[in-house]
């Protein structure tokens, strides 16, 4: 029974994740801790593991696009670290809420950093968007939040025990600091076009596709310009493109180049452009975000710091290529 109460608090957890309904994050870890605080040790892992097996699998279900081994592999890779939290925990004293919020601060730090840089999808702090302890993220980022979220979900499960009031100076506790924490004020505002062109999913070679994710986003993105150029829309301050809005490198001269250069001197305005580009002096391939300049074109670049393993890159290519050939896609 117990372990179907934490696959019940793994599915309420991810759910949060999803927009208004952030408080089922507090009430799925609550469900966690109340089944691990009786047991074995062996039975406590089994419940850790389903928590955070029914978890994963719910929230990178979108991965499973790449085959269903992929998708339940990596869902396991997430889920080991926290099998920690099978860990005798304390019962008594104020350590009751601070140390399981300080351990699932440790399990998100190591599953963000471990292995191949990480994989920090479904940090707990992720469902708190719509909440009100949001703002702590202000002082402590997201692992201040997720140790909020944690420390309220044991502040339920110690009050479901032990029916003692003063626990509820927590919560009251947390959302006046949540409150008094000073936010990003506005001083201005843009008016931006976001270009959305889609990615064709079947039917299509690699190159053809990378050229069709191309074209969409100049057919969209030239189709939004005749809109201003009629009076239809406001015109932008600014155009952004998605992540890998061309994965056909826009840099060098040819087509793509040139089409670029062609909107935004037609529309005299900066785009931002998603694209894949490549690096010659390390031969390896960048996620860059380019600044598309009217009568200038290219200027400053952002290149992403770390590439999603098995998504942007495959590690260990040689090896885990000849066991998986779909990794030779990427």
């Amino acid at each position: 029974m117990s372990v179907l109460f934490a696959v019940l608090a793994g599915a309420l957890t991810a759910a949060s994740l999803n927009s208004q309904i952030w408080y089922l994050s507090i009430l799925g870890i609550a469900v966690l801790l109340r089944t691990l605080e009786s047991g074995s040790l062996k039975r406590r892992i089994l419940r850790c593991g389903a928590f955070a097996g029914v978890y994963f699998l719910i929230h990178i279900h979108w991965i499973s696009v790449l085959g269903t081994d992929v998708w339940i592999g990596l869902s396991i890779v997430c889920a080991i670290p926290w099998l920690l939290m099978a860990m005798p925990l304390p019962t008594r004293g104020s350590a009751t809420i601070l140390m399981p919020a300080a351990l699932v601060v440790l399990i998100e730090l190591i599953r963000s950093t471990i292995p191949f840089g990480g994989f920090p999808w479904g940090l707990i702090a992720y469902s708190q968007v719509d909440g009100p302890f949001v703002r702590l993220a202000t002082l402590g980022g997201a692992s201040l939040v997720t140790a909020c979220v944690v420390a309220l979900a044991a502040t339920l499960n110690v009050f479901v025990r032990t029916w003692n009031w003063k626990l509820w100076l927590v919560p009251v506790a947390l959302i006046i600091a949540a409150r008094a924490t000073p936010h990003l004020v506005p001083t201005g505002s843009l008016n931006v076009a976001v270009i959305q062109g889609n990615v064709p999913r079947e039917g299509y070679s690699d190159s053809t596709q990378a050229a069709t994710v191309a074209q969409n986003h100049l057919d969209l993105t030239a189709s939004y310009l005749s809109s201003v150029a009629s009076g239809a829309r406001a015109s932008a301050d600014l155009i952004i493109w998605p992540e890998s809005g061309t994965d056909i490198d826009p840099l060098p001269s040819g087509d793509i180049r040139e089409a670029l250069n062609q909107l935004a001197d037609s529309g005299k305005i900066p785009m931002l452009v998603g694209a894949s580009t490549w690096n010659a002096q390390q031969a390896a391939p960048m996620n860059a975000g380019i600044l598309w300049l009217p009568q200038t074109g290219p200027q400053n670049m952002y290149v992403k710091n770390h590439l999603v393993p098995f998504g942007e890159y495959v590690p260990m290519r040689s090896l885990l290529g000849s066991v998986v050939g779909r990794l030779d896609q990427i």
